[in-house]
């Protein structure tokens, strides 16, 4: 019984990493299309350029961006217990 179990885990195990690999290639294929990353140019950039949140060459967002995930629980080292408290002036 246990033959059958590891070729049946074996086959698994390759399955699920062609899989992954097919979804990363995929992935890497279509992020690396045109229009995915081209510099704005022409009539793309005077729009850009009109618009009131492009500055410096990128758009900015006119709100801060909220904490999101364990983020909102403060920085690493609070959480890891090796967090020194500040001295108070």
């Amino acid at each position: 019984m246990r033959p059958r179990l590891s070729v049946w885990l074996l086959r698994a195990f390759v399955l699920l990493a062609a899989a992954v690999v097919l979804l990363v290639a995929v992935g890497w294929a279509l992020m690396s299309q045109p229009q995915f990353g081209v510099p704005l140019a022409g009539a793309r950039l005077q729009r850009a350029t009109a618009n009131p949140q492009y500055r410096d060459g990128r758009f900015v967002n006119l709100e801060p961006e909220t904490p999101t995930g364990l983020a909102i629980l403060g920085p690493v080292n609070t959480i890891r217990g090796d967090h020194q408290p500040r001295a108070r002036s």
